[in-house]
């Protein structure tokens, strides 16, 4: 019969892995114990990746949110700007491939 018990290890502040005497702060939604200073570091959030309770937290009153740099309709403008010389050219160069073809077989489409 294979017996299962809880292991009685030291216990590591999941921040900067150094022993916890006493456990400062645990996470509400994974359990990680940090230090009370580690804690504050983190802005009050969980370090643990994945944790429910990490992705939910809000920016602290002081911090804003990362704005992305251009909007959707902005990025598609550029890169229609970006495209515009390039489908030109290959316009341009499918017109001289034709007149050229044209010539080539004496057929006047000009």
């Amino acid at each position: 019969m294979v017996v299962l018990r809880a292991r009685r290890a030291a216990s590591r502040c999941a921040l900067c892995h150094d022993a916890l005497v006493a456990p400062g702060r645990v996470c509400e939604g994974c359990g990680a114990a940090l230090h009370p200073e580690c804690w504050g570091e983190l802005a009050d959030r969980c370090p643990s990746l994945g944790c429910a309770a990490a992705q939910a937290s809000a920016p602290r009153a002081g911090e804003q949110e990362a704005l992305p740099l251009f909007s959707r309709w902005e990025l598609l403008g550029l890169a229609l700007v970006a495209l515009a010389p390039s489908a030109a050219l290959a316009l341009l160069g499918s017109l001289q491939l034709e007149r050229w073809a044209c010539a080539r077989t004496s057929i006047s489409i000009f």
